[in-house]
């Protein structure tokens, strides 16, 4: 792996005056695949947000956002305009939508917008870019298809072609999985981690499912109540104790015999 692409040094966020992020430490390295785990309300998402350079009216319109301490390439995120973050930074939010019914092709070349001289006309190396990314996520024989005709499935797979054709560094994804169906699930995170592996990207994604973290990430951040738990390789990121003290259940977490990775179960 690379060394650190992004890094976060004591991080702090409020939202309506309710601080919702404390101290944050945190360092991403492009070829990892890294997932960020915990209750509902922990900051995952809002953490997520800020790495990605969202900015402040988005989060809370009566109160500032403290931000401090987001080092992009060595360099304050504040300091890059959005389209040099797109650069180098992919965003695929939760259960995106699309309000018109463009094709998969189309979707997919918003994704090289940011490329676009002042005219914002495509060139025939952004639609080589959109299908290569398209055949990589298995939509291209969907290209012509409009995004409304799509199963869910289907369209998560659109929307992160449509960010890989960002060609970032660093893709961040909030909860791409939740809500589909078994098949989708393993898709998607057999894919970031292939993507991780063989594309050099960092990827960060949010995940309730713990066994489908712990079987495909490279490391586990764990939060809640706005602060990092844990931060390691998923066997020692996650322990029963843990799971115990931050979602009030017992849990089993045993070694599957096949997969060599973790299975983690409620009791």
């Amino acid at each position: 792996m690379d060394k650190e692409i992004l890094e976060i040094t004591e991080l702090e966020a409020f939202y309506h005056k309710t601080q919702v992020l404390h101290n944050i430490n945190l360092k991403v390295k492009k070829g990892e695949f890294l997932c960020l785990v915990g209750p509902n309300g922990s900051g995952k998402s809002t953490l997520l947000e800020l790495m990605a350079g969202i900015q402040v009216e988005t989060l809370s319109w009566s109160s500032p956002l403290k931000k401090k301490g987001i080092t992009l390439l060595g360099k304050s995120i504040q300091e890059y305009t959005k389209k040099e973050i797109a650069h180098h930074i992919g965003w695929t939010g939760q259960k995106e939508q699309s309000l018109w019914n463009y094709t998969v092709l189309e979707t997919t070349l918003l994704g090289r917008f940011s490329h676009t001289n002042w005219t914002g006309a495509y060139t025939p190396e952004d639609y080589i870019i959109a299908k290569d990314k398209m055949e990589k996520t298995g939509v291209l024989p969907l290209e012509r298809r409009g995004i409304h005709q799509l199963s869910g499935g289907e369209c998560q797979r659109v929307f992160l072609a449509r960010t890989l054709a960002q060609e970032p560094e660093i893709l961040l994804l909030d909860e791409p999985v939740s809500g589909l169906d078994l098949q989708y699930q393993f898709t998607c995170m057999n894919l970031c981690k292939n993507l991780a592996k063989k594309e050099n990207l960092a990827i960060v994604m949010t995940i309730h499912d713990l066994s489908l973290a712990a079987r495909f990430a490279d490391r586990i951040v764990v939060l809640d109540q706005g602060k990092i738990l844990a931060d390691n390789e998923p066997e020692k990121a996650l322990t029963t104790e843990l799971l115990h003290a931050i979602y009030g259940m017992d849990f089993a977490i045993e070694k599957n015999s096949k997969t060599h990775t973790l299975e983690i179960r409620v009791l």
